[in-house]
Formats: C-alpha cells, sequence, structure tokens
C-alpha cells in the first residue's frame, strides 16, 4: 500500500472501492473497532456466511486468539499514523477455516473519519507448496544418498573376495537404510536344508539359539520367505496371527517387527535371506523396499560370482584328477593286452596257455569298451541328448543280466552274493538295456569297494506302484560329508571312506552320474546310504511299475546257423578286423566276401548279388558314406542292406550314416549277437 509524506490516504470513497475491486488481495476499512468496508477478494479470502456479512464485525474475531495482542499492537501503531510492513499472522474465517495470512495495514480516512485500511493475502497455499518442496527436496536428497551408497556398496562388493566381509558390509547398509535395531544374513545349507545365520548385528543369544538353523516346514518369517521366495513383512509380531509361535521369543529379544527378504536369483532357488528387527512396531516405505531389493540382487551376485571362483580351482583339480585317472585306467587294460600278445606266439607252450590268454584280452577288451562307452554315456546325457528305448520289461531279466556282468568280477573277489528277488514278474516300461547299465554299475561299485571275502546283497521288492531295488555291501561305506556328492560327476576317489584315490579301485567318477540320470530318465529316483566309514554303504533305486503284463517275444531260434543262405560284404581297411569278423559271420553260417576298401568292394561285388554290406565309415579314398552313396544309386543293390560298422557313435554320426543311406549304425566293436540278429531279420532295427 503506497502513501505519500506519511499523510493518511483520503481518496473518496467512491474511488477507493473501484481501486480495492482491482486488488487480488482482501482490503478491509475498519472504523471505531468496526468494519465498514470489504471488497469482493475479502469475501472470498474471509468466506463471509452472507453478502455484507463482514461489515459490523470487529476485526479481531478474525484473529486467532493466539495473535490478538500483537494485532492489537499494530494496529494502534498504524493508528497513530504508521504505515506498517506485511507480518505473517493466523487468521480464521467466518466459515471456520484457519489460514495463515500476511496482513499489513496503515492509517486512512473513510467520508471524513480516521479509519484503518487493512490489506489481507492468504499465503497457506504459498506457504504449503514451499513446505511440499522444501519436503521433496530432502526426499531427492535422501534418495541421491541412497543412490550414492548403493554406488558405493557395488563397487566394494565388485572388488571383495571375501563373502564374509562383503555380507557384514552388506547388512550394514541395509540397517542403516531401514532404522533398523538388529539385522542377520543367512545362506541356505542344502545338506541342513534350512537356513543358517553367517553375519548378525545386535540379537541377544536367545535370538542365535533359536534361529541357527532355520529350517523351511516352521512357521517364522524367514522360512515362509524361504518357501515363497517373495518378501515376508511383520510391522507388529503381537498382532500377526502368523507369527504367534514365535512371540514369546520376540519378546524376550526385544523386537516387535520383522522383515525377512530372500535372496533369490532371479526365477530360480533361494540362496539365502537378509532379515532386519525392530524394537517397535514398523512400516517400511515402497521405496525403501525397493532400494532393499537392489541390495539383495547385488548380494545374489556376489554370492553367485564367489562360489563360481571358488569352484573354478576345485573343477580344474577334479579335471587333472580324471585326465590322470582315465590314463591310468586306459594303460591297465593295454599292458596285459599286449603282454598277451606276445605270448600268445606259436611255441610248444601255446595250447595249455591259449584259452587262459584269450580270456585275459577278452576281459580286458570289454573293460576298455566300458570306459569308453561311460565317457559317450556321461556326454550325452549331461547335454540331455540320450534317449530311451522303451518297452514292457521284466525287472528280473534286467537285474540278472547285471549280475552276469559283473558275477567274474564278484567271484574273483571271493565276496559272498545274495540275491532275493520277489516271485512276481515285476513289470517296467523302461529300456532294458539302460537300466542294466544302472545295476551293472551299481553291483560293480560294491565289488570294488567291498575288501575280498565280504557281502554282497542285491534286493528287490515291492512298493505300492513302485518297485524297490537295494544294492548293499559291507564294503569301506561312505562318509557323511560325502553322501550328497557321491552322484556328482568325476567326484570319485576318498568318497568311500578311507582316503583312496580312484586308482586304487578303478574307474572315472562318472558312474553314479551317469545311474542317476538314467534312472531320473525313468521318472526313478536313486538314493545312497551309509553308516559311515567302514561300515558298508546302500543304493536303493526306485522305479514306476507298470501295471499290465507284458507281450511275451517268441523264442529266439536256437539254429546253430542263423546266417545260413546270407550273402555278406564286409568292407574295412583295417585287415584284421575284417577277416576276425568274416570268420565270426562265416560260423554262423553266411558266405563272406571281404573287400579292403572303397574301391575292392566295388570290385568284389561285381557279378555277385550279396543280401547285406558291413561298411566301415571312416577309409581312405572313397570312404563309408560315399559306398554306400554309390550302392544305392545302383539299380542292382537299391534293396541290399547297408550296415555302418564304426568307432564314431555320435548322435551326429548316425544321422549322417542314415542320410547317407545306411539302414543301421553299429558301433566297434559291436555285439555280435545284435549284428547276427541285423543280418538275420534284413531290416534297420538296429539304427540308433
Amino acid at each position: 500500500m503506497s502513501h505519500i509524506d506519511d499523510e493518511p490516504c483520503t481518496l473518496a470513497a467512491d474511488s477507493f472501492e473501484l481501486l480495492a475491486r482491482l486488488c487480488p488481495d482482501g482490503v478491509l476499512v475498519i472504523v471505531d473497532d468496526g468494519i465498514v468496508y470489504a471488497c469482493p477478494a475479502a469475501d472470498i479470502i474471509l468466506s463471509p456466511a452472507a453478502p455484507g456479512g463482514l461489515l459490523g464485525r470487529s476485526p479481531l474475531s478474525l484473529v486467532l486468539p493466539a495473535h490478538h495482542a500483537r494485532a492489537r499492537e499494530r494496529w494502534a501503531q498504524a493508528a497513530a499514523g504508521a504505515f506498517l510492513a506485511p507480518e505473517e499472522i493466523g487468521l480464521c474465517g467466518v466459515d471456520g477455516r484457519c489460514f495463515d495470512a500476511e496482513l499489513c495495514c496503515g492509517p486512512f480516512v473513510w467520508k471524513g473519519r480516521p479509519a484503518l485500511q487493512l490489506l489481507v493475502r492468504d499465503v497457506s497455499e504459498r506457504k504449503a507448496m514451499l513446505t511440499q518442496l522444501h519436503a521433496t527436496e530432502c526426499r531427492l536428497a535422501a534418495e541421491l544418498e541412497e543412490m550414492t551408497r548403493l554406488h558405493q556398496l557395488s563397487s566394494r562388493l565388485l572388488a571383495t573376495r571375501d563373502l564374509a566381509n562383503a555380507l557384514d558390509e552388506v547388512l550394514d547398509a541395509a540397517i542403516a537404510l531401514l532404522g533398523a535395531d538388529f539385522g542377520n544374513i543367512q545362506l541356505y545349507n542344502p545338506q541342513k536344508k534350512g537356513l543358517e545365520i553367517v553375519v548378525q548385528r545386535g540379537f541377544p543369544q536367545l535370538f542365535l539359539d533359536t534361529f541357527r538353523l532355520v529350517r523351511i516346514d516352521d512357521d517364522s518369517a524367514c522360512a515362509r520367505a524361504l518357501r515363497s521366495g517373495e518378501p515376508v513383512i511383520v510391522e507388529d509380531v503381537l498382532l500377526d496371527p502368523s507369527y504367534a509361535a514365535f512371540r514369546a521369543t520376540a519378546a524376550q529379544c526385544g523386537y516387535r517387527a520383522v522383515h525377512a527378504i530372500p535372496l533369490r536369483i532371479p526365477g530360480g532357488e533361494v540362496l539365502g535371506m537378509l532379515s532386519t528387527c525392530f524394537r517397535a512396531p514398523h512400516r517400511t516405505s515402497a521405496h525403501q523396499l525397493r532400494v532393499l531389493e537392489l541390495y539383495g540382487r547385488q548380494t545374489v551376485d556376489l554370492i553367485d560370482r564367489l562360489r563360481a571362483e571358488q569352484a573354478l580351482p576345485d573343477a580344474d583339480r577334479r579335471k587333472d584328477e580324471f585326465l590322470a585317472t582315465l590314463a591310468h585306467e586306459l594303460r591297465n587294460p593295454l599292458a596285459p593286452i599286449s603282454n598277451a600278445m606276445i605270448l600268445l606266439r606259436p611255441n610248444g607252450d601255446y595250447r595249455r596257455r591259449a584259452d587262459h590268454l584269450i580270456g585275459m584280452v577278452q576281459r580286458q577288451v570289454r573293460h576298455i569298451v566300458r570306459l569308453v562307452d561311460d565317457l559317450l554315456e556321461v556326454s550325452r546325457i549331461t547335454r540331455g541328448k540320450i534317449e530311451l528305448r522303451r518297452a514292457p520289461a521284466v525287472l528280473a531279466d534286467i537285474l540278472h543280466a547285471a549280475l552276469e556282468t559283473n558275477r567274474p568280477l564278484i567271484e574273483q573277489a571271493g565276496h559272498r552274493l545274495q540275491v532275493d528277488l520277489p516271485d512276481e514278474p515285476l513289470v517296467l516300461d523302461a529300456d532294458s538295456v539302460r537300466l542294466t547299465q544302472v545295476f551293472s554299475n551299481l553291483l560293480n561299485n560294491a565289488a570294488k569297494y567291498t575288501p575280498p571275502g565280504g557281502d554282497i546283497t542285491l534286493a528287490a521288492r515291492r512298493a505300492g506302484g513302485e518297485v524297490e531295488v537295494s544294492v548293499r555291501d559291507n564294503g569301506i561305506g561312505i562318509p557323511a560329508a560325502m553322501l550328497g556328492r557321491v552322484f556328482d560327476i568325476f567326484v570319485q576317489g576318498d568318497k568311500h571312506g578311507n582316503g583312496s584315490k580312484g586308482g586304487a579301485h578303478g574307474g572315472l567318477g562318472i558312474g553314479l552320474t551317469m545311474a542317476r540320470s538314467l534312472v531320473e530318465l525313468h521318472a526313478g529316483r536313486i538314493e545312497a546310504r551309509s553308516e559311515g566309514p567302514g561300515l558298508g554303504s546302500e543304493f536303493m533305486v526306485r522305479l514306476p511299475l507298470l501295471l499290465r503284463t507284458p507281450v511275451e517275444a517268441p523264442a529266439p531260434d536256437a539254429a546253430c546257423a542263423p546266417l545260413a543262405g546270407r550273402h555278406v560284404l564286409i568292407v574295412d581297411d583295417n585287415r584284421d578286423a575284417a577277416d576276425s569278423l568274416a570268420l565270426l559271420l562265416s560260423s554262423s553260417g553266411a558266405e563272406v566276401r571281404v573287400g579292403y576298401g572303397g574301391d575292392e568292394a566295388l570290385a568284389t561285388i561285381a557279378g555277385w548279388a550279396p543280401d547285406a554290406a558291413i561298411i566301415d565309415i571312416g577309409m581312405p579314398g572313397i570312404d563309408g558314406c560315399q559306398l554306400a552313396g554309390m550302392l544305392r544309386a545302383d539299380l542292382r543293390y537299391r534293396g541290399m542292406l547297408l550296415v555302418a560298422l564304426t568307432g564314431w557313435g555320435q548322435r551326429a554320426d548316425r544321422e549322417r550314416s542314415r542320410a547317407c543311406g545306411f539302414d543301421a549304425h553299429l558301433t566297434k566293436p559291436a555285439e555280435i549277437a545284435a549284428l547276427t540278429a541285423c543280418l538275420a531279420a534284413g531290416t534297420p532295427a538296429a539304427h540308433g
């Protein structure tokens, strides 16, 4: 409000009213402590009950009681001729709305009478905006501080190689973020099937004893978060019925609120838990929970990274042990084979030694084949490339086949073998060859890891819709710490208790891995049991039964010449392999001719129409695939059965041979029974 020479304003009333109407603030004129004029803006600010409702009112009635003394003082100064600058004062409108206003006043002449002029400006909205702006600035500053702290924590976690120290830092950051009074980080122990505290802050011993191991099936906040994989927030343990079982513990330990945040791999397993507790009921903001989730993700990445780094040296060590074991295992059978070949040279003692040495060679060759087969199988299994050929199979037949494979080893060690099988035929929907591998492996382990003269028991029984097969021995046993790892690939050596390495008993440490995978492919389960070192071990296999009787296959032809009348061409650049196979097939009644390569095979076949050709793929010059293509392109040989016999047995090799025109694909050394059956049937049943 302007003034000249500090003289009271003497504008005419009509001119003043015109100016007051144009003023955005409220304008009041007071004469003798009563309001004689109020502009429209004043009506809006002070909200009169009716038009003219402010006229005649005491201006002091619009002032909050706490501000009466100050208002009287200023108005007295104005009545004495002073023009006063704006000052904030609390007003209360006619409708009861209280608000903050800036009030300035000065002397005035209203229609020839001394008066006061009051200018009223509502600043409550402006103050609210300033308050909101200040709150926003504080929030942004706090968020900036949190992001800075998060960035600094990330940098430290990326640089650390010490898991315990890193978890300490994460826990301190989480407690600072939430203003918590206590906190801990737990990691999941798969052997104990529970969460174990690894770092903590502020908890009494009672809490640490109670929650030393949190199992997945109890009612604590951590266990519920572990089951669901989602955060569990208990704002007040006294009001949350789900926490009733632990209220007494909470009261004794001095906390009222609990937050449990799972440390979970996205879309995967829970690695641990980040928990905070508060002495009073507590509600955490959504923003704090988001930041806490970022802390959790950083912790998961840290744990995953450090575990991977720690596993690398162990994996490297296992690889070196595996290669050393492989070299040793391959040398073991090769040495006696080499010696046997030298001793088999004709001399005076040939007849006495021939049978013994030939048996030795056969056993060692079977051992090499088994090692190579195991390597190929475990590769297929770990890459998910194995396929089952399911058919109804009688369990007893599978177990007897496994026993027959291992009987020489069992008898050689002088073990007492007990077989306990039920009288009823237990039928499985299974690949009998693969399950024979499983039980043969378990029996082989029992024989190798049981001292000479020990006991081995093979037993089976029906258990509802399943069959349970047990292979038990009284051998060197398995330490408790190794029970959870015996099925891991390349884990071998001292797993059976006495610190012996793989070379002591043989094997590559892949048999049990393969057994577990094959059992699981049959929708079954396998479990290792042992009371400890020196107390023997037991492997229990559970498989679903096929609850119907299989169709019995016709009895095989017992003729001594199953290939009588068959004409067979053998093509192999390895003369020993070709000639020995020719002798075997000839002894089964076949007419056999041999070609020691692709060109010689084409010359041999001219003018002759064989029923089947057994062809090696990897030959110099015209290889097996090229030869098969040439035979398929010749109208004279389009009906010929083509069998690939090769050392290459991967899926890609089989697909390639099929594409070249082969009807069947067998790997060296082929089982003579399978080859004979294939040739006798004249069908591609052996392919795959």
